[in-house]
């Protein structure tokens, strides 16, 4: 991995670090209003993540998550071989809710999810980064005052893609270039309010 590369790993990672510190002296004074959740789930570009969320208004939350691939990535080598990848993402969403009413909670069921996420690929021949932002509709089922259902489904906009090839591996030809900036973006959780 070069300089560039570890020195935009250690900024990501330092700045989410202060991010979730943020979050959780957030979490104290507003926990008389509304609880803190925990929730773990599915998602694009989110992969397989824990996020917690605080609320900081009425009907206003902010999240913040760590994904993984859970070793679940693979690339497609120029043999037809399958290879394992490191896959990891962080991020962070604001949640607006709006629209009906829950029995358990007094948070709208509907809401609106806007999102910066940081996704970081790194296979046998190279290193992906990318910068993602992402805007969903979702609905929150609270299936009992304290733990429920979460889904939420729109579209991710490609902001930045840093790709470079490892030290000794196969020329790959030309550089990668994404086509597609516009993609579609979802997440399943299951959540518990502490």
């Amino acid at each position: 991995m070069n300089q560039k590369a570890a020195a935009m790993k250690r900024t990501v990672a330092k700045a989410f670090v202060l991010m979730m510190m943020a979050l959780m002296g957030l979490a104290t004074p507003l926990k008389s209003q509304e609880s803190v959740t925990l929730s773990a789930g599915v998602g694009f570009p989110e992969m397989f993540h824990l996020k917690l969320q605080i609320p900081v208004a009425e009907q206003l939350q902010l999240g913040a998550f760590y994904g993984n691939g859970l070793g679940m990535a693979y690339v497609q080598a120029d043999d037809g071989t399958k290879e394992k990848a490191k896959a990891y993402a962080l991020g962070f969403a604001a949640f607006y809710h709006f629209g009906g009413q829950s029995a358990h909670t007094p948070n709208k069921p509907w809401y609106l999810r806007a999102g910066l996420n940081y996704v970081h690929f790194d296979d046998p021949e190279s290193i992906s980064n990318y910068t993602i932002a992402d805007l969903r509709l979702g609905r929150v089922f609270n299936l009992a005052p304290r733990f429920g259902l979460e889904f939420d489904a729109g579209l991710t906009n490609l902001l930045s893609h840093n790709y470079q090839t490892k030290p000794g591996a196969p020329p790959q030809g030309l550089p990668v270039v994404v086509e597609n900036k516009l993609l579609p973006a979802f997440g399943l959780r299951f959540f518990y309010r502490i």
